[in-house]
């Protein structure tokens, strides 16, 4: 078994069940997918700010493109659920 085999075993034995951990999963993809493109839409506005702070360019730019990707997972994790779990957030 190469690296990227082991890695996949990983990701699906692992990663794609630790979602189950996190509040967001208890709401419908109509709620979170926004919520998750918000956070990033966020950071990604702070980016100057942020260098203007002294933080690395470079790093900022590494940490948008890592966060890209956990949200395409969380998407991802979303999306797949066979057996939604619905929280009616109307009144909250």
């Amino acid at each position: 078994m190469d690296d990227e085999q082991k890695i996949r075993i990983f990701e699906s034995d692992l990663l794609d069940k630790a979602h189950f951990n996190y509040a967001f999963y208890q709401y419908s993809e109509d709620i979170v997918i926004p919520y998750l493109l918000q956070i990033y839409g966020d950071t990604e506005r702070h980016r100057n700010t942020l260098i203007a702070n002294g933080h690395n360019a470079h790093n900022v730019s590494v940490y948008l493109n890592n966060m890209t990707h956990g949200i395409g997972h969380c998407i991802r994790w979303m999306l797949k659920q066979s057996q939604p779990t619905f929280l009616d957030t109307a009144n909250e």
